[in-house]
C-alpha cells in the first residue's frame, strides 16, 4: 500500500497526469479508501512541490504540471469520496470575528 502511495506521490511531483490517473484507478480497484489516497499521497505531493517552489528548486511550469496531475487524481477520487464512512460530507462552517 505504501508503495502505491509513494508512486502516486512521485508521479504528482513529476507532473505526469496520465500516470497519476492510472495509479489512482489502481488504488480504487484495490478498494483503497479514497480519503487515504488523498491524504497519504496527493496532498503531501503538492505540499512537497510547494516547498520546492519556495526554495526555487522548481519553477512555475513544474508546479502547474504537478497541480494538474493532482487535480486529475482528485477527479477520479471525487465520485468515491462520499461512499465510505468517514468520507467527506457536506458541512456548514460559520466564520466570524468578535468586535
Amino acid at each position: 500500500m505504501n508503495d502505491l502511495f509513494h508512486n502516486i506521490n512521485m508521479e504528482v511531483q513529476r507532473g505526469d497526469t496520465e500516470k497519476v490517473k492510472e495509479l489512482v484507478k489502481a488504488a480504487i480497484n484495490q478498494e483503497v479508501d479514497p480519503l487515504e489516497v488523498l491524504e497519504n499521497s496527493l496532498r503531501p505531493a503538492l505540499e512537497e512541490v510547494g516547498r520546492k517552489f519556495e526554495k526555487l528548486e522548481i519553477y512555475l511550469p513544474e508546479m502547474m504540471l504537478a497541480a494538474d496531475a493532482m487535480i486529475a487524481g482528485i477527479d477520479i477520487l471525487r465520485p468515491h469520496l462520499g461512499s465510505d464512512k468517514g468520507a467527506i460530507s457536506d458541512s456548514l462552517i460559520l466564520l466570524g470575528t468578535v468586535e
